[in-house]
Order: C-alpha cells, then sequence, then structure tokens
C-alpha cells in the first residue's frame, strides 16, 4: 500500500537523523485530519529543522509535496502537514507537556 510505504520513508528518514522515540498513529478510524500522525522528538532546533527537511526529501519519490507547515519560527513544535501523513517535532519537553500520544490514544500504533 502507498500510504503505508510513504509513511515509512518518513519514519526511517527521522530513523536517519536521530529522532527519539518516534512514533506512527494510524488515525484515519479515529479522525478525518489525516491518516497518519508521525511523532518524534530532537534535541536541538537543528536537529528539528533536520528532521523536517529528511521527511519532505523522503516524499519527493512517492509524489506527496508539503501542504503547510507550522512552528519554524518557534522551535519547539513543527509541524508538516502532507495531507495524508502529519508530522510532528518536538523538543522534549513540548512533547511531554502535549503529549499526543494520549490525545489519540483511540489510534493504533505502527510498528517499523
Amino acid at each position: 500500500m502507498e500510504g503505508t510505504d510513504a509513511v515509512r520513508a518518513v519514519y526511517n528518514a527521522i530513523d536517519e537523523k536521530h529522532g527519539k522515540d518516534t512514533a506512527v498513529l494510524d488515525i484515519n478510524k479515529v479522525s478525518i485530519i489525516a491518516d497518519y500522525f508521525v511523532i518524534t522528538s530532537a534535541g536541538s532546533p537543528p536537529q528539528m529543522r533536520a528532521i523536517a527537511d529528511a521527511c519532505e526529501d523522503a516524499l519527493v519519490g512517492f509524489g506527496v509535496a508539503l501542504k503547510h507547515r507550522e512552528g519554524f519560527a518557534n522551535s519547539a513544535w513543527y509541524l508538516l502537514d502532507f495531507g495524508f501523513i502529519v508530522v510532528h517535532i518536538f523538543n522534549h519537553n513540548d512533547r511531554d507537556f502535549y503529549d499526543l500520544r494520549r490525545i489519540w490514544a483511540d489510534a493504533p500504533t505502527l510498528e517499523f
């Protein structure tokens, strides 16, 4: 399935940039926002930017373009909206504060 392959490519791109505690939530049965949320943590603003760039590059081969991004002026949380995949890149403290995994607890987690 192309969606699963694309989200796996994002996961691998994050892993190559050493994102921490990456989770992929399959939210398509609990929300119309997207099919997948990918949540990861980074230790610094430059690492957050590197992860964001790697996610964009990973989806080029799938013909998936970035639709919207938020947070680049604020280094606490980056959001990349690719339509069916939404990537959340947090610094460690803000990830714990917002706790998206708890909010989306009804969504199954994919393992790669």
